[in-house]
């Protein structure tokens, strides 16, 4: 008996000392960043290749515990400002996302109420001013005002929607689909609308200005779609504006100053 457990202890000792000295499996390209210790080389590489997922040439990661993320040997990430999950590289995701060039918020005259531009197709305002008139003169006598309407102009795509005198563009490039553009258009005038309290013409819309720019803010990014839920929308741009309605005696310099701004912001465009 003592000699059959022996002889279980002796194998047991052999099979951890052949698995401790075995050799990492070949290198395929793909390195780690190991956050937790005590990790099997070779099961580690087969939780990785179960892990990646590959979407129109971008490699992700899907969520695997005790790791940041992965990238590809011999290739570093460009440096890049935003908080990027993993290692995948800003331009990749930028690339794989849904972009908007401009949105743009026009009276009935075709004069600017807030606009806000996400690319370089117009350096200049000149230029900026000159597209803002060529669409304005072309949608003027179409009727989308009970849904929004679509056309292509100068290899763009343009979503518009009107209410009272109040003209609602979205645009994107000739390969972005429409439907997310219409999403993001109907996004902005639904958030618009909760804000404005469903009064929603030119002048609620200067005197309300400060709102309408932060919804800018909430729904895109650098061109990147950030949100398209209206509720949401309001939701974060009434969380901002929360502080400006305190007394001036309560808030601090900072806040102070931004209300200030805002009063004299609406003043000069009444």
């Amino acid at each position: 008996m003592k000699r059959s457990y022996c002889f279980v202890i002796a194998l047991q000792i052999l099979c951890w000392v052949s698995a401790t000295s075995r050799p990492f499996p070949p290198n395929d390209g793909v390195g780690v960043h190991q956050e937790g210790p005590g990790q099997n080389p070779e099961s580690l590489q087969v939780t990785l290749q179960e892990g990646l997922n590959t979407i129109n040439g971008v490699t992700k990661m899907a969520a695997i515990p005790n790791y940041r993320g992965i990238a590809k040997i011999g290739s570093s990430p460009p440096s890049c400002d935003h908080k990027c999950y993993g290692c995948t590289p800003c331009e990749a995701i930028q690339d794989s996302c849904p972009s908007v060039k401009n949105i743009l918020l026009l009276d009935s005259e075709g004069k600017r109420v807030a606009v806000k531009y996400f690319s370089d197709d117009w350096p200049t305002n000149g230029a900026k001013l000159a597209f803002e008139k060529s669409i304005f003169t072309k949608t003027l006598k179409t009727n989308a005002r009970i849904e929004a309407e679509i056309m292509m102009f100068d290899s763009n795509v343009i979503i518009y929607k009107f209410i009272q005198d109040l003209h609602f563009f979205v645009t994107g490039g000739d390969d972005e689909n429409e439907l997310i553009l219409a999403t993001v258009l109907q996004g902005f005038f639904d958030a618009v609308a909760l804000l404005l309290r469903n009064n929603v013409d030119k002048r609620e819309a200067l005197e309300n200005l400060d709102l309408i720019l932060l919804c800018f803010d909430e729904i895109v990014d650098g061109g990147m779609v950030l949100e398209t839920d209206p509720s949401i929308i309001a939701g974060k741009v009434a969380t901002h504006t929360m502080d400006a309605d305190a007394p001036l005696s309560e808030q601090t310099i900072t806040q102070a100053w931004a209300t200030a701004r805002e009063h004299l912001t609406r003043t000069l465009l009444k």
